[in-house]
């Protein structure tokens, strides 16, 4: 059996052993592969790609951006047609042991206000709005007294 192919077994293993089966169902379902033509391409890209990563890919080809969007939570402020998001990336945070990006959307669903601030959350996945506009997230930060700054505040959720 392949390294890969050993990994999903395992992935899905820990999937089910963690009360996680219906996501992982709902995956199998939605899941596309690479196609060829584009395996094709990355190989003259990089000769080195390891076939581990291309029998992974041949399963799932990790693009959110088709129907696996509903496994990342997005506030309904914002748009779900990532080809029209129209997002200004400003700055990366750490809070709470994670990462998160923050976004300026000049892109928002009618329920959303341009130039609001997004957050993409990695792990678990989610992107919400914090702030109305980048100024009301500048004063969210100052009424909080950048409290960003020390250890014991930066688990706070200020980013």
């Amino acid at each position: 059996m392949y390294t890969a192919q050993k990994y999903i077994n395992g992935l899905k293993q820990a999937y089910y052993a963690n009360d996680a089966k219906q996501q992982w169902d709902h995956f199998e379902k939605i899941i596309h592969g690479a196609g060829q033509q584009d395996l094709d391409k990355l190989r003259s890209i990089y000769p080195n790609i390891p076939n581990s990563l291309i029998q992974l890919l041949e399963f799932a080809d990790g693009t959110y951006w088709r129907e696996y969007e509903d496994m990342v939570e997005m506030d309904e402020k914002i748009i779900d047609d990532a080809l029209q998001m129209h997002w200004l990336y400003f700055s990366d945070c750490i809070n709470n042991g994670g990462t998160s990006q923050l976004f300026i959307d000049f892109s928002p669903s009618p329920k959303g206000k341009l130039g609001q601030i997004a957050r993409f959350l990695h792990d678990p996945d989610e992107i919400e709005i914090i702030a109305d506009s980048f100024d009301k997230y500048l004063q969210m930060l100052m009424n909080g007294e950048y409290n960003f700054i020390t250890e014991d505040d930066m688990a706070e959720d200020n980013c």
